[in-house]
């Protein structure tokens, strides 16, 4: 069986030439590499050392985001076998041979991919996510109900047969669309145990929070409910995860973890704000605004000047810059935290815990120490 490789850049560049590089020394030779340049500026080009591979290049003029690209990869492979590999992944030399021989072995098989785990360097985003992030099917062999877009491999004949991701219109989780409309076929989806995939990319903690964001927001405005306190339903959604986690991040006594829980709670808080006050004016009363709530958010952290103020250039950062800068000029802060309490008293515990001392004294300079030194690959996350 013939086996096509498609993978996708858009400003990330440099990680796809990292692939691009170790294509040689797999144990299985792709037939044909095809690369989806998704609107790069500037355009992909191939090097020197790049020439000799069977690559074709496909160019959209505008970024059409991950599932669009994706899609057109895939439905542009010639042959049977078709092998979907991000550009900050790398699998181990034997990933296309297993997946193509079990394939060729079992046409009940509709998707075959192995673990995949985060494994991109030391740095406190990549702590964070090595824990809690892109971590599948470690230690499994066998079938699972979902297998993540990172790398897997399936027939061009699978995809045709079920319609690839469907009605799927999302920029993200098409793996999610695949593996279902691949289990409503009847088909399996496997992890093979001797092969695996690492993400090697690096994100900015401003990246982190936008993708978990991007990913999280349609599940969020799932559960938004009319008739409830919107500060009430936030806390419920918010918090909860954060409990669970806190037992994690004590044992693995890394408390930069801490500041990327903190950071992130108040992004997705915010984001929710706006896009409720456009999707659901209904629910958006005097009371929520997005100022109303970070008034709050300062107004506790108003002891902790080093990670009031890192937090302050982050939220400006992420894009929160107006409603930042807005907050004392007409609130009221001791009744907005008041108003807040159901998002914000987890900063109670972590005030009794000692938590938010050790941010503003040891965790703030960590971070600090890294914007000064640290170049992370944003892969398309950055411009989200």
């Amino acid at each position: 069986m013939k086996t096509s490789v498609v993978s996708y850049t858009f400003n990330d560049a440099p990680l796809l030439r990292g692939l691009l590089a170790e294509i040689p020394s797999w144990s299985c030779f792709p037939d044909e590499i095809i690369i989806v340049d998704d609107g790069a500026k500037p355009s992909f080009y191939l090097e020197d050392t790049e020439r000799n591979l069977p690559i074709r290049i496909i160019r959209n003029e505008k970024n059409q985001g991950f599932a669009a690209a994706k899609k057109l990869g895939i439905t542009s492979a010639k042959h049977e076998v078709v092998l979907s590999l991000d550009c900050d992944s790398r699998i181990s030399p034997n990933y296309l041979e297993v997946c193509r021989d079990m394939l060729r072995q079992d046409n009940s098989l509709g998707m075959v991919a192995g673990a995949s785990r985060y494994d991109s360097g030391t740095d406190i985003v990549s702590r964070y996510q090595k824990v809690f992030g892109d971590n599948y099917h470690l230690g499994v062999h066998g079938f699972v109900e979902f297998i993540p877009g990172h790398a897997f491999a399936l027939r061009r004949k699978t995809w045709d047969d079920i319609g690839g991701f469907g009605n799927h219109t999302r920029n993200v989780c098409e793996d999610h669309a695949l593996s279902a409309n691949l289990r409503r076929a009847e088909y399996g989806l496997f992890i093979h145990g001797d092969i695996s995939v690492r993400q090697v990319r690096k994100l900015s903690r401003h990246a982190h929070c936008r993708r978990l964001w991007i990913w999280l927001q349609e599940a969020i405005f799932a559960n938004i409910r009319a008739g409830s306190p919107l500060q009430e339903q936030l806390g419920g959604l918010f918090i909860p995860p954060i409990l669970q986690r806190l037992p994690t991040i004590s044992t693995v006594k890394d408390p930069c973890l801490l500041y990327l829980e903190l950071l992130c709670l108040v992004s997705h808080c915010l984001h929710t704000l706006k896009a409720v006050q456009l999707r659901f004016p209904e629910l958006y009363n005097g009371r929520a605004v997005s100022e109303n709530f970070i008034a709050a958010l300062f107004f506790r952290m108003r002891a902790h000047t080093k990670v009031a103020a890192l937090l302050r250039v982050d939220l400006i950062q992420l894009g929160f810059g107006e409603a930042v800068l807005a907050v004392g000029k007409s609130q009221n802060t001791s009744d907005a935290y008041t108003n807040w309490q159901p998002v914000l008293g987890i900063f109670d515990m972590w005030e009794e815990a000692g938590i938010l001392h050790s941010l503003d004294q040891v965790v703030v300079s960590a971070f600090l120490t890294e914007d000064n030194s640290l170049t992370p690959d944003f892969s398309a996350y950055a411009g989200m």
